[in-house]
């Protein structure tokens, strides 16, 4: 999800918000905002190398059924160039590129969302396991500490008979 993020909407975000100021600065003639469509396109297809999951690839359809609508609200515009249903024309394809912009937006807020809950479970993960692994440390100290009891007292014993002592039976 992460990868669709960097490659498709981050750009596409930036796309559409140059697409807003060329709509408001650009007569319809002029090729600038063709040339961001295309790029626009090309992010919207480019998803079928990132392999997705359903509910990502059902939220790029969208992406791609919105830029669809871009495009044909640029035709409506281009056709209604130098006539009264211009400024409607232009304010429908403004209105569309913005739809396009909400959309990117959610889907990276959502992405965005995703990967902070996959953080915390790998938290949580990442603290279960130092707690597993603390318990596990401290059953081995314990069983270290048992296991070098005898030898201790052995060694307790040896020294007492080296100092002359005759210290008694050893429990085994």
């Amino acid at each position: 999800a992460l990868e669709v993020v960097d490659r498709v909407y981050l750009p596409l975000a930036r796309q559409s918000a140059r697409m807003v100021g060329l709509v408001e600065r650009e007569r319809s003639g002029t090729g600038t905002l063709d040339a961001t469509l295309a790029e626009v396109r090309a992010l919207a297809t480019t998803t079928t190398r990132l392999r997705p999951d359903s509910e990502e690839r059902a939220a790029l359809q969208a992406t791609a059924r919105q830029v669809e609508d871009v495009e044909v609200a640029l035709q409506t515009w281009r056709a209604a160039a130098g006539t009264d249903a211009e400024g409607a024309s232009r304010a429908a394809l403004r209105n569309e590129i913005l739809q396009l912009s909400t959309l990117v937006e959610g889907r990276v807020a959502a992405s965005s969302q995703k990967a902070a809950s996959a953080q915390t479970r790998a938290r949580n993960v990442s603290g279960a396991l130092l707690g597993v692994a603390g318990l596990l440390g401290a059953l081995l100290l314990w069983r270290t500490g048992a296991a070098r009891r005898p030898i201790s007292m052995l060694t307790e014993k040896v020294r007492r008979v080296a100092a002359g002592e005759r210290p008694g039976p050893m429990p085994v």
